[in-house]
């Protein structure tokens, strides 16, 4: 499928700090969206923030407003932290694990179909990395049989610096032939080299389900608007097309930068896809 045939998506973690946290989900923002073309979403909200909002309590109420509002309610990013991780080796291994299955039974309620999660947090030394990534894919397993039997799906996100799932190698041992789990590419946490994201597409290939959409400078994360960093954006695009990719294309950008609007996703990957 054509990168120009992509619906375009946006995680809703660009309003923190623009909306009051128990404002974000409300039925008038999600027709915004909408209204600018951007129709697939990402809910993406701390511990704290979720409980300050009505998802905690009837998170079908999300779901109605999507359709209301002629969105579809796509993915939701488990909440992240280094309490929440969940390849730590304390005592409070299995007690992360239960919670996550928490919010991933408030999202199955939404009617969302796709789980976001990060395979651990950071830092972690050298030392630890083979201790940290089989408690990692334990819990994946885990966490993977309980969403399936939600009718939800569990997909992986690659991270930088020292987190678990820093490179294509790392995603393909934390999968471990599991057919029930996926990959959610950030175009943002690959570090080292341009063209970093283009072979982790080709090196995953069709297990990438969806997209966090953003750009940076090869140093680290920045959540900036594609083309305004140094990301190769038409060898990426020529990679997911290679690999069949035919999810949304959807933005996880920083709020911070004033100059952009709910309209700014739709313009911005229609001028990627014209590359």
């Amino acid at each position: 499928m054509k990168a120009s045939l992509w619906p375009t998506g946006c995680s809703l973690s660009f309003d923190a700090g623009r909306i009051p946290d128990e404002k974000r989900l409300s039925e008038a923002l999600l027709k915004d969206y909408v209204q600018n073309g951007v129709t697939y979403l990402e809910v993406s909200l701390n511990e704290e923030t979720i409980a300050k909002t009505y998802f905690m309590k009837n998170p079908e109420l999300y779901g109605e407003y999507c359709i209301r509002a002629g969105a579809t309610p796509w993915s939701f990013h488990l909440p992240f932290s280094q309490e929440l991780d969940i390849s730590r080796t304390d005592y409070k291994a299995k007690e992360t694990v239960e919670l996550q299955k928490k919010y991933i039974l408030l999202a199955a309620r939404a009617g969302i179909k796709v789980i976001v999660i990060h395979p651990s947090s950071e830092p972690i030394g050298d030392a630890y990395r083979h201790e940290r990534m089989k408690n990692s894919r334990s819990a994946l397993r885990e966490l993977a049989d309980y969403a399936e039997s939600y009718g939800t799906h569990l997909a992986v996100e690659n991270l930088p610096r020292t987190c678990l799932g820093r490179s294509s190698d790392d995603i393909l041992e934390l999968l471990e032939k599991n057919p029930k789990l996926s990959v959610c590419f950030d175009t943002n946490h690959l570090l080292g080299e341009p063209t970093a994201n283009a072979d982790f597409v080709r090196a995953i290939g069709n297990r990438i389900v969806t997209l966090h959409v953003s750009d940076y400078d090869f140093v680290d994360e920045r959540h900036l608007l594609p083309m305004k960093g140094e990301n190769r954006w038409k060898d990426i695009l020529t990679a997911l097309e290679e690999v069949g990719y035919h999810g949304p294309f959807l933005y996880e950008v920083s709020g911070k930068d004033e100059t952009l609007t709910h309209a700014s996703f739709r313009e911005n990957h229609m001028a990627l896809a014209a590359l």
